[in-house]
């Protein structure tokens, strides 16, 4: 069994990238066994919410602004807090400070957050015409959130918010529109693979996915490669019981000096996509 070593390998998306394929099967290739690594970018880069953010509207002196805080795992799920602040001069100065989850899905050209929001802050009431009324408020609603191509560094998000206000004993109850932009972190992910054959087609390993905010999740891969044609076909599954990621390599082509050709499908962090795996230039 041969030992590969771990070689970046560039990704094309488009039909052209078909011909450089057929190039880079003049080298000898051989059964998977060793370390691999694919870098997986373009249009199929993974964007993730990911650091600290603020939006702050302004009309006829009425402010509201909503800072956000967001973090998502390897598996893709997003978590965060962030703060509501409302300013309306002789109507009400009102602070929510709020937590949010959810979990990334959409494609990669178009990647899909849906968070719940829910929170608890105080509020005072203003009128010209008698004393300031103290309030508690609590908040609660659902955003969606959205980064199609080309990807920048926000996340926009929409939703409304159910707000309730209680104050001398009674409550009452309003929805508010709501947007809020969430920081955006993405670009290239690599898939590192650790794989072994039998000498018989069997192929099995383990695999890591890591995205651009560094974090990873873990595979095992299964597979059988066909001498006929020097290719492999694999099936990469989540130890995750829970996720529902799930990747495949068809057509793949190693040699001694890493991986020189195939296609993959994949759905890491809930964010499905497709390539073609290219040799190093």
């Amino acid at each position: 069994m041969k030992s590969a070593t771990s070689t970046p390998v560039v990704v094309c998306l488009v039909a052209a990238c078909a011909a450089g394929l057929l190039l880079g099967r003049a080298a000898q290739a051989a059964p998977p066994g060793g370390t691999y690594e694919i870098v997986v970018g373009g249009a199929s880069e993974i964007w993730v919410p990911d650091g600290d953010d603020q939006f702050c509207a302004q009309q006829d002196g009425d402010n509201i602004c909503v800072s956000t805080s967001a973090a998502t795992d390897g598996t893709g799920a997003v978590g965060g807090s962030g703060l509501l602040t409302l300013a309306f001069p002789e109507l009400i100065d009102a602070n929510l400070p709020f937590t949010f989850a959810g979990r990334l899905g959409g494609s990669s050209k178009s990647p899909v957050p849906k968070l719940t929001v829910a929170g608890m802050g105080s509020a005072v009431f203003h009128d010209p015409q008698l004393p300031d009324l103290p309030a508690s408020l609590t908040g609660s609603g659902v955003l969606a959130c959205r980064n199609p191509l080309p990807h920048g560094p926000e996340f926009s998000c929409k939703g409304k918010l159910r707000l309730c206000f209680t104050a001398l004993g009674e409550t009452k109850c309003s929805k508010l529109p709501i947007f809020a932009l969430v920081k955006a972190t993405g670009g290239p992910w690599t898939l590192g693979l650790e794989l072994v054959n039998d000498g018989l087609g069997t192929v099995e390993g383990s695999a890591t996915a890591t995205l651009a905010n560094t974090q990873t999740a873990d595979y095992l891969v299964i597979g059988r490669y066909t001498a006929k044609n020097d290719q492999s076909k694999l099936v990469i599954a989540p130890t995750d019981p829970t996720s529902r990621d799930k990747l495949s390599l068809s057509r793949l082509v190693v040699d001694e000096t890493g991986v020189q050709g195939g296609t993959v499908k994949f759905k890491v962090a809930g964010v499905k996509g497709a390539a073609v795996i290219l040799p190093p230039p």
